[in-house]
């Protein structure tokens, strides 16, 4: 349990589970080389990847 002068500080928690607990559909490569190819950015996903 926190108590105020363990917490004092903190304003936020980061958690990254992306392709642990989380798997996008479509993956997140293919999206950002979309993204890409819509700002006129040609891009492979392996190379993304």
């Amino acid at each position: 349990m926190f108590t105020k002068s363990t917490a004092d500080g903190i304003q936020g928690i980061v958690l990254d589970a992306v392709g642990t607990l989380i798997d996008p559909s479509p993956p997140v490569a293919e999206v950002y080389a979309a993204a890409a190819r819509r700002q006129g950015v040609h891009l492979e996903v392996a190379v993304v990847k």
